[in-house]
């Protein structure tokens, strides 16, 4: 009776610690997957309930919610990882009056197309107390990951739950800054200058660019007048220093002489 009692104990910790600590699975990219995790998770409680549960929980950096399973690629994955009868999956009816294969949703708003039901269902409580079968199920006999259509008051052991990674902020330009924070989101801008804080970056504002532009094109024409008065100057000087240097050499300037234009001047 030890050694049997022994051996229960020690199943439950493995299966505990498989459902309480194990890492969640990733289904990868280079295996033809979304990226995200999967993992298992024991709560006793309503599919509500167990909704609640999954939305606060995080891994990664990434928010949980029940898993949707929108392909067989996606199904053949999770069963295989997480075989769990009777655990919740994050499908639910909308309205109950379109009975029982209206108006299905998955919780994150992906479409409703792909499904895999047990045969029968779902069937909205046939033969269960006449009531409601509004949420979504491992189905609790399946051998493959079938669906099953569950009441809302009903409780299970668990739920499957997928942590989808958040996609990074949408950043047109590539400049490091996010579009929701970028004053000029198409044009490439990482310093965010905005000299008129007009909450346009100077790289999209095109008054601001506009006026700059134009100063740029009054400081060309004051430096092109100055470039010519400059050289204006400049010829005036050549033309008086050649001058000068003409008369020097010829000696025909006043007080000079053509003994001092070659010899220079007397030595007293």
């Amino acid at each position: 009776m030890k050694h049997a009692a022994c051996t229960v104990l020690a199943v439950l910790i493995v299966a505990f610690s498989f459902e309480g600590f194990a890492a969640p699975t990733q289904w990868t990219i280079g295996e033809g997957g979304n990226g995200h995790w999967y993992d298992v998770v024991s709560f006793a409680g309503t599919w509500t309930q167990a909704n609640a549960d999954a939305q606060a929980k995080y891994y990664s950096g990434a928010q949980g919610h029940l898993t949707t399973i929108t392909t067989a690629e996606e199904t053949n994955f999770v069963w295989t990882n997480f075989p769990y009868n009777g655990y919740f999956l994050g499908g639910y009816q909308t309205d109950n009056t379109s009975e029982p294969l209206g108006k299905w949703v998955w919780v994150t708003g992906e479409p409703w197309v792909y499904t895999k039901w047990h045969p029968n269902e779902p069937n909205d409580g046939v033969g269960y107390l006449g009531k409601h079968e509004d949420f979504l199920e491992f189905k609790g006999i399946t051998t493959t990951g079938e669906w099953n259509d569950i009441a809302g008051d009903v409780t299970r052991p668990g739920y499957i739950i997928e942590y989808e990674p958040t996609a990074p902020p949408l950043d047109t330009d590539a400049d490091g800054v996010p579009d929701s924070e970028d004053n000029c989101p198409t044009i490439q801008n990482p310093d965010q200058t905005d000299s008129d804080e007009n909450g346009i970056g100077d790289a999209c504002d095109f008054a601001y660019l506009y006026n700059k532009i134009q100063d740029l094109e009054s400081r060309i024409e004051t430096l092109t007048d100055q470039n010519a008065a400059f050289e204006e100057r400049l010829k005036a000087l050549e033309d008086d220093y050649s001058s000068h240097n003409h008369t020097y050499l010829t000696g025909k300037g006043v007080g000079h002489n053509n003994t001092e234009a070659i010899t220079g001047p007397p030595i007293p």
